[in-house]
Protein backbone atom coordinates (compact mmCIF):
# COMPACT_ATOMS: atom_id res chain seq x y z
CA UNK A 1 0.00 0.00 0.00
CA UNK A 2 1.35 3.74 -0.85
CA UNK A 3 1.05 6.61 1.21
CA UNK A 4 1.37 9.90 0.17
CA UNK A 5 3.61 12.01 2.45
CA UNK A 6 1.10 13.96 4.17
CA UNK A 7 -0.39 10.31 5.28
CA UNK A 8 2.73 9.76 6.63
CA UNK A 9 3.38 12.75 8.62
CA UNK A 10 -0.23 12.30 10.16
CA UNK A 11 0.79 9.22 10.78
CA UNK A 12 3.35 10.48 12.83
CA UNK A 13 6.46 9.67 10.29
CA UNK A 14 9.37 12.13 11.40
CA UNK A 15 11.53 14.04 8.83
CA UNK A 16 14.26 12.37 10.24
CA UNK A 17 12.63 8.95 9.49
CA UNK A 18 11.38 10.28 6.42
CA UNK A 19 15.52 11.13 5.04
CA UNK A 20 15.97 7.05 6.39
CA UNK A 21 13.62 6.04 4.09
CA UNK A 22 15.43 7.70 1.46
CA UNK A 23 13.08 10.82 0.91
CA UNK A 24 14.86 14.00 -0.16
CA UNK A 25 14.21 17.23 1.04
CA UNK A 26 11.85 18.07 -2.24
CA UNK A 27 10.06 15.30 -1.81
CA UNK A 28 9.14 16.50 1.77
CA UNK A 29 9.51 20.23 1.51
CA UNK A 30 5.93 20.80 0.80
CA UNK A 31 4.29 18.42 3.74
CA UNK A 32 7.06 19.46 6.33
CA UNK A 33 8.03 22.80 7.88
CA UNK A 34 12.07 24.24 7.63
CA UNK A 35 11.93 23.54 11.24
CA UNK A 36 11.20 20.14 10.84
CA UNK A 37 13.85 19.41 8.84
CA UNK A 38 16.10 21.46 10.99
CA UNK A 39 15.51 18.92 13.71
CA UNK A 40 16.11 16.36 11.57
CA UNK A 41 19.26 14.89 9.83
CA UNK A 42 18.99 16.88 6.63
CA UNK A 43 22.17 19.14 6.65
CA UNK A 44 21.99 22.83 4.77
CA UNK A 45 23.84 21.40 1.34
CA UNK A 46 20.97 19.33 1.24
CA UNK A 47 18.14 22.04 2.23
CA UNK A 48 19.31 24.87 0.03
CA UNK A 49 19.99 22.29 -3.11
CA UNK A 50 16.37 20.79 -3.02
CA UNK A 51 14.37 24.74 -2.62
CA UNK A 52 15.01 26.03 0.81
CA UNK A 53 15.91 29.24 0.76
CA UNK A 54 18.35 31.29 3.21
CA UNK A 55 15.42 33.72 4.29
CA UNK A 56 13.18 30.53 5.62
CA UNK A 57 16.76 29.31 7.63
CA UNK A 58 17.02 32.74 8.89
CA UNK A 59 13.28 33.01 10.20
CA UNK A 60 14.22 29.45 11.43
CA UNK A 61 17.52 31.45 13.76
CA UNK A 62 20.25 30.36 11.80
CA UNK A 63 23.15 32.49 11.25
CA UNK A 64 25.36 33.86 8.56
CA UNK A 65 28.33 31.72 9.58
CA UNK A 66 25.83 28.78 9.87
CA UNK A 67 24.88 29.22 5.91
CA UNK A 68 27.87 31.12 4.50
CA UNK A 69 29.04 27.46 3.18
CA UNK A 70 26.25 26.55 1.26
CA UNK A 71 24.73 29.83 0.08
CA UNK A 72 26.67 32.80 -1.54
CA UNK A 73 27.38 37.06 -0.22
CA UNK A 74 24.50 37.57 -2.38
CA UNK A 75 21.70 35.24 -1.38
CA UNK A 76 22.76 36.20 2.00
CA UNK A 77 22.52 39.89 1.65
CA UNK A 78 19.26 39.43 0.77
CA UNK A 79 18.31 38.29 4.25
CA UNK A 80 20.96 39.45 6.49
CA UNK A 81 21.78 43.35 7.21
CA UNK A 82 25.43 44.35 6.28
CA UNK A 83 26.79 44.42 9.88
CA UNK A 84 25.73 40.49 10.10
CA UNK A 85 27.72 40.11 7.12
CA UNK A 86 30.86 41.38 7.91
CA UNK A 87 30.77 38.98 10.63
CA UNK A 88 31.52 36.44 8.82
CA UNK A 89 32.96 37.52 5.75
CA UNK A 90 36.32 39.69 4.27
CA UNK A 91 35.82 42.99 2.77
CA UNK A 92 37.13 41.71 -0.61
CA UNK A 93 34.48 38.84 -0.23
CA UNK A 94 31.64 41.45 0.27
CA UNK A 95 32.93 42.98 -2.70
CA UNK A 96 32.87 39.82 -4.76
CA UNK A 97 28.74 39.93 -4.07
CA UNK A 98 26.81 42.99 -4.50
CA UNK A 99 27.28 44.71 -1.26
CA UNK A 100 27.85 48.76 -2.33
CA UNK A 101 30.58 50.88 -0.68
CA UNK A 102 27.70 52.77 0.22
CA UNK A 103 26.26 49.97 2.36
CA UNK A 104 29.58 49.36 4.34
CA UNK A 105 30.01 53.21 5.49
CA UNK A 106 26.79 52.78 6.79
CA UNK A 107 27.57 49.36 8.60
CA UNK A 108 30.14 51.82 10.17
CA UNK A 109 33.17 50.58 8.09
CA UNK A 110 36.32 53.54 7.77
CA UNK A 111 37.48 54.22 4.75
CA UNK A 112 40.64 53.20 4.97
CA UNK A 113 39.33 49.62 5.55
CA UNK A 114 38.15 50.38 1.85
CA UNK A 115 40.76 51.96 0.13
CA UNK A 116 42.59 48.67 0.43
CA UNK A 117 39.33 46.87 -1.50
CA UNK A 118 37.43 48.99 -3.71
CA UNK A 119 38.67 51.09 -6.14
CA UNK A 120 38.89 54.95 -5.82
CA UNK A 121 35.62 54.94 -8.67
CA UNK A 122 33.57 52.96 -6.54
CA UNK A 123 34.57 54.80 -3.23
CA UNK A 124 33.37 58.11 -5.27
CA UNK A 125 29.82 56.23 -4.71
CA UNK A 126 29.59 56.75 -1.59
CA UNK A 127 32.27 59.72 -0.58
CA UNK A 128 33.13 63.03 -1.61
CA UNK A 129 36.08 63.98 -3.09
CA UNK A 130 37.20 66.36 -0.25
CA UNK A 131 36.73 63.03 2.20
CA UNK A 132 38.86 61.02 -0.46
CA UNK A 133 41.28 63.26 -0.21
CA UNK A 134 41.77 63.73 2.87
CA UNK A 135 42.68 59.95 2.92
CA UNK A 136 45.09 60.63 0.95
CA UNK A 137 44.02 59.45 -2.12
CA UNK A 138 45.82 61.95 -5.37
CA UNK A 139 45.14 63.79 -8.14
CA UNK A 140 46.08 61.29 -10.18
CA UNK A 141 44.02 58.61 -8.60
CA UNK A 142 41.02 60.64 -9.33
CA UNK A 143 41.71 61.32 -13.10
CA UNK A 144 42.14 57.95 -13.42
CA UNK A 145 39.00 57.31 -11.97
CA UNK A 146 37.16 59.52 -14.42
CA UNK A 147 37.02 62.93 -12.38
CA UNK A 148 37.82 65.56 -14.88
CA UNK A 149 39.11 68.73 -13.78
CA UNK A 150 36.14 70.77 -12.43
CA UNK A 151 34.83 67.75 -10.42
CA UNK A 152 38.41 68.18 -8.47
CA UNK A 153 39.41 71.91 -8.74
CA UNK A 154 37.94 73.06 -5.37
CA UNK A 155 39.31 70.23 -3.71
CA UNK A 156 43.08 70.36 -5.65
CA UNK A 157 45.84 72.84 -5.70
CA UNK A 158 46.06 73.64 -10.17
CA UNK A 159 49.91 72.45 -9.20
CA UNK A 160 48.27 68.53 -7.91
CA UNK A 161 45.89 69.01 -11.17
CA UNK A 162 49.02 69.47 -13.23
CA UNK A 163 51.19 67.14 -11.57
CA UNK A 164 48.23 64.31 -12.36
CA UNK A 165 48.99 65.13 -15.75
CA UNK A 166 45.69 66.69 -16.69
CA UNK A 167 46.08 68.82 -19.91
CA UNK A 168 45.88 72.71 -20.54
CA UNK A 169 42.70 72.16 -22.13
CA UNK A 170 41.03 70.49 -19.92
CA UNK A 171 42.68 72.60 -17.30
CA UNK A 172 40.90 75.40 -19.06
CA UNK A 173 37.72 73.87 -19.49
CA UNK A 174 37.69 72.80 -15.98
CA UNK A 175 37.60 75.97 -15.19
CA UNK A 176 41.54 77.15 -14.51
CA UNK A 177 42.10 80.02 -15.34
CA UNK A 178 45.13 82.16 -17.12
CA UNK A 179 46.14 83.76 -13.80
CA UNK A 180 46.31 80.41 -11.81
CA UNK A 181 48.85 78.63 -15.00
CA UNK A 182 50.81 81.38 -14.72
CA UNK A 183 51.29 81.03 -10.90
CA UNK A 184 52.21 77.17 -11.66
CA UNK A 185 54.66 78.37 -13.90
CA UNK A 186 53.03 78.36 -17.46
CA UNK A 187 54.11 81.09 -20.13
CA UNK A 188 52.65 82.44 -22.59
CA UNK A 189 53.57 80.25 -25.09
CA UNK A 190 52.23 77.03 -23.11
CA UNK A 191 49.34 78.82 -22.75
CA UNK A 192 48.75 79.92 -26.06
CA UNK A 193 48.25 76.50 -27.65
CA UNK A 194 44.94 76.16 -25.32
Amino acid sequence: VDFTISELKAGSVTATEMKTGGQTVAQILSVYTVAELLASSYTITEMKTDGVTAAQLRDEGKTVGELKADYTVDELQEVYETEELLVEFRLSQLRSGTVSVSELKAAGILLYQLQSVYTVAELLTAYTVAELKNADVTATQMKAAGKNVAGLLNTYTVAELLAANYTLTEMKLGGVNATQMKEEGKTVADLFVV
